[in-house]
C-alpha cells in the first residue's frame, strides 16, 4: 500500500506529518487490499485533515475532520475512514447485518406463536357462520 501525504496552507511539523503516515498504513488491518492512501493536512487556525483510501475498482472512502489540534484531527479521520473500510469489508463478505443472526428467526417467516393472514381470515369466517 502507498502512502501519500501533502500539506497545504502552511507547514505542519515533522512529528505530525510521520504520525500522520503511521496512522494511514494501520489502516492495512482492517483491509488487505487498500491499493492508496492520500493523506491531506491544512494547517492554520482551523485545522482538518483528509485520508482517501483509494480500493480495486475505482472505489475511493474518505474520512474528513476538522479541529484545532492536528494530531486529534489526524485521529479523528483515521476513526471514520477505518470504520467506513470495516463496512465496506463486511458487505464484501456478506456480514450485512450481525444483529439478526442473533435473534434466530428470519424476518421472513413469522415466529410459531403468531397467526397468518389467512388464519385469522378462516376464524372470522367460522364465528359469523356459526352466530
Amino acid at each position: 500500500m502507498k502512502v501519500d501525504l501533502h500539506v497545504r496552507h502552511g507547514s505542519v511539523a515533522q512529528a505530525i506529518q510521520d504520525y500522520a503516515v503511521e496512522k494511514a498504513t494501520r489502516l492495512d488491518r482492517y483491509f488487505d487490499r487498500i491499493l492508496r492512501v492520500d493523506v491531506i493536512l491544512e494547517a492554520g487556525e482551523l485545522c482538518s485533515a483528509e485520508m482517501i483510501a483509494v480500493l480495486p475498482r475505482g472505489a475511493q472512502l474518505v474520512g474528513k475532520a476538522e479541529g484545532e489540534d492536528l494530531q486529534s484531527v489526524v485521529d479523528r479521520a483515521e476513526g471514520k475512514l477505518k470504520r467506513q473500510i470495516r463496512r465496506f469489508h463486511d458487505k464484501l463478505r456478506g456480514h450485512r447485518d450481525r444483529s439478526r443472526a442473533v435473534g434466530g428467526t428470519s424476518p421472513e417467516e413469522p415466529a410459531a406463536q403468531e397467526e397468518t393472514y389467512e388464519q385469522i381470515v378462516r376464524e372470522i369466517q367460522r364465528g359469523d357462520g356459526e352466530s
